[in-house]
């Protein structure tokens, strides 16, 4: 497990609920452009 406040630089080396935390952030979930998508409904879906 790597730990919480480990920088990485690729996304290879992210875990799946590292990837869960880094949507959840506005900015993030903004930045990947999907129309029509509820970003909220989604990381549910995830859990």
């Amino acid at each position: 497990m790597q730990p919480n406040n480990k920088k990485t630089g690729n996304v290879a080396d992210l875990m799946f609920s590292r990837y869960q935390r880094l949507l959840k952030k506005d900015e993030n979930g903004s930045a990947l452009g999907w129309k029509g998508i509820d970003r909220t409904a989604f990381l549910h879906d995830l859990d």
